[in-house]
């Protein structure tokens, strides 16, 4: 599939997140509760292939970007020259470390009206080979693998229930050093509309075992490595149908209430308001001034 086939897929996804935060249940909460059972904060040396890694953040003002993350998470910012076109591709840190990355959409992808979006990267050890296996199980191929100067090769996928997906196949750039920290990546949560299909497509691909549970009136499907969760999936209601299939990622965060109170006049959006799980923990879903959309949780 050609790279516009990917810029009109995101593109689908503009809408997506005004009615997601609705469809959380205390289950997400339960299951990040168990995460965080006995963290410690500690630097990652390196992630195991089928674990996430890795989220960058395409956006058409990444200078306007980092002032409001600095602000939310107090990142600060590494730029590094990226690709032979004058292009900057910037790390946001914590702790002088790695946690995530930002990009400017190029004038090809603006002229399509590509919407700014976070992308989350799944580690693998060989990106050419989960590909080819991405097509065997009824997926797409939406940017091929290719080397990124080094620091690992990447690619895109779409699954066989139409979200978006990055790989990453770690070199000198291993992925994010944090995360289960303030202002670091703690969850990622698929909302689809099959929940069947993307099982297979999962377990087969990344060795993932599913793990479905009725929470409430609502299934919610566990993804585990090894015993380890490493993501969740849940069937979008009817008000959602409209909607694409898509992954979220949610953001650890301190004083929520305090930080998404702020976030409006930071000139962003508060899609969901902090909602309370009770027992469990405190939750929101919020848009970046430029348009990507996000979850925080404390």
């Amino acid at each position: 599939m050609e790279k516009h086939a990917y810029n009109k897929g995101v593109q689908n996804n503009t809408n997506i997140f005004y009615g997601i935060g609705y469809c959380i249940d205390t289950h997400f909460f339960h299951v990040f509760k168990e995460k965080m059972k006995g963290h410690i904060m500690s630097e990652i040396k390196e992630h195991a292939p089928g674990t996430f890694c890795w989220l960058d953040l395409a956006t058409p003002d990444p200078e306007a970007a980092k002032e409001f993350y600095h602000e939310l998470f107090g990142w600060t910012f590494n730029d590094m020259a990226a690709g032979d076109e004058g292009g900057i591709y910037s790390f946001a840190e914590k702790n002088k470390k790695p946690v995530a990355g930002m990009y400017e959409l190029s004038l090809d992808q603006k002229n399509q009206e590509l919407p700014p979006h976070w992308l989350p990267y799944v580690c693998v050890q060989n990106a050419q080979d989960i590909a080819r296996r991405v097509v065997d199980q009824n997926g797409l191929v939406v940017v091929p693998v290719f080397d990124v100067m080094g620091h690992g090769n990447m690619g895109v996928i779409q699954d066989n229930v139409g979200a978006f997906l990055g790989l990453w196949q770690p070199k000198q750039h291993q992925g994010y050093a944090y995360v289960n920290e303030h202002g670091t990546v703690c969850w990622n949560e698929l909302a689809v509309k099959d929940m069947e299909k993307p099982v297979s497509f999962y377990e087969t691909l990344f060795g993932w075992k599913a793990k479905t549970e009725n929470m409430g009136e609502m299934p919610y499907t566990t993804f585990s490595m090894q015993k380890n969760m490493v993501a969740g999936m849940y069937p979008m209601p009817e008000h959602m149908q409209s909607v694409p299939p898509h992954w979220l990622p949610y953001f650890k965060i301190e004083e929520i209430e305090k930080n998404v109170a702020k976030i409006p006049s930071q000139k962003g959006e508060i899609l969901m308001p902090v909602t309370r799980a009770e027992g469990v923990g405190l939750f929101a879903v919020a848009q970046d001034p430029q348009g990507a959309a996000f979850g925080l949780v404390e």
